[in-house]
């Protein structure tokens, strides 16, 4: 079997099988517009490696639209990596696409000229590469993203290697002699292929993480407030229990008359209170713990065990920027208020324990007025409290 025979079966059905994958991730997962956008481009280079190698099936000349789908494809292979950050190469990325595609078209049939064409494909793309590599570099912080900016700068090289090489060991002569299967068109096949499985490998499994931590979100975050909800809760008892994820401080915030904002202003409005009170809180006390919406207008803190100390006093900042936040509302609204109960883990305890210690301080400061913090007695004081049936009910 010749040479371009192995390459007509084994590239051109790679490149066919890994749009089909991601055409499938995209129909499957509409949201992933990266699925889609590497969908795109590995069908766009199936087709221009067909164009570029199988130059008998098409008109005259028709190959030289092999380069532009090219750097299309590297155009949408970038925006596959930036999409899953909301990013997209700049608009001037078609500046250098079109003045590249003049050159190309200008030195292809007005003035036929192999020694231009060639350098001129490898230099637009190393252009398009160096665009977008710094916008990728700057996203790496997971093992994913550091793995791609590496391979995005590998690209690149790669391309200014092989701009390199074209004139350094004369490949412009073989090329001109045989274009499809020159020493320097063998190299670009090899290497662009290489570059593509990895890329392509590397977007796969990025996308596949991307997904699981949706839907990881999707089940553990309270879609309205976005902290956490009652099955991130269960998940935090349950590393607590285990003693990998050990607390040390639990608060319970619930705002004061809130049943009064709903019948006075909506609940729209309600719901935008709660949204600011949740950031509010998010702010404050973020790196101190977890934060969770119980339900309502109820909210947990659980602090990590060497934050434990800093409970009562976090609790009253809290107290404080609440009262002081700001929400947009065509009505004069009243300062939102709210009533927070604190409880100290003891040795041994558990969450859930904790949270019904919090529960009956957060009762006490509901009844001795509202707007105030209550921390609750230690786990043995509030033993002879429980037959009172707290309201709070988990586990």
């Amino acid at each position: 079997m010749g040479q371009s025979h192995i390459f007509f079966w084994v590239v051109p059905i790679l490149y066919f099988a890994l749009a089909a994958v991601f055409f499938y991730v995209a129909r499957t997962h509409r949201d992933s517009s990266s699925a889609s956008m590497a969908a795109r481009a590995f069908t766009i280079a199936l087709i221009a490696i067909l164009i570029d190698t199988q130059r008998n099936w098409f008109p005259s000349g028709f190959f030289v639209f092999a380069v532009p789908l090219h750097w299309l494809v590297i155009h949408y292979s970038l925006d596959a990596f930036l999409l899953r950050h909301g990013e997209r190469l700049p608009r001037r990325v078609w500046l250098v696409f079109a003045l590249g595609l003049a050159i190309n078209l200008f030195f292809a049939f007005v003035v036929p000229r192999v020694g231009v064409r060639v350098p001129n494909s490898q230099g637009v793309g190393a252009v398009i590469i160096a665009m977008g590599l710094p916008m990728i570099w700057r996203h790496r912080r997971g093992l994913f993203d550091r793995a791609i900016a590496w391979v995005v700068a590998a690209s690149f090289g790669c391309y200014l290697g092989r701009l390199l090489l074209y004139f350094m060991w004369d490949y412009g002569h073989g090329y001109a002699a045989h274009p499809t299967w020159s020493p320097y068109m063998t190299l670009f096949y090899f290497t662009s292929g290489i570059i593509a499985l990895a890329s392509a490998m590397l977007l796969l499994l990025a996308i596949t993480a991307d997904l699981i931590e949706r839907h990881h979100r999707t089940a553990t975050v309270d879609a309205l407030t976005g902290l956490g909800n009652r099955h991130m809760l269960d998940k935090l008892a349950g590393a607590h229990g285990d003693g990998s994820g050990k607390l040390g401080a639990v608060m319970i915030l619930d705002l004061d008359h809130f049943k009064a904002i709903n019948d006075a202003h909506g609940h729209a409005m309600g719901d935008g209170v709660l949204r600011a009170a949740a950031q509010t809180i998010r702010n404050c006390a973020g790196s101190f713990g977890h934060i969770v919406r119980l339900g309502g207008e109820e909210v947990a803190v659980l602090l990590r065990h060497y934050h434990a100390d800093a409970a009562p006093q976090l609790a009253h900042v809290l107290r404080q920027a609440i009262a002081l936040q700001h929400v947009d509302a065509p009505d004069a609204l009243p300062p939102v208020t709210t009533s927070i109960g604190v409880a100290l883990l003891c040795a041994g305890e558990g969450l859930g324990d904790a949270m019904r210690r919090a529960d009956m301080a957060l009762y006490a400061a509901k009844n001795g007025g509202r707007d105030r913090v209550v921390v609750a007695s230690n786990a043995m004081d509030a033993a002879s409290d429980a037959a009172q049936a707290p309201r709070f009910a988990w586990m």
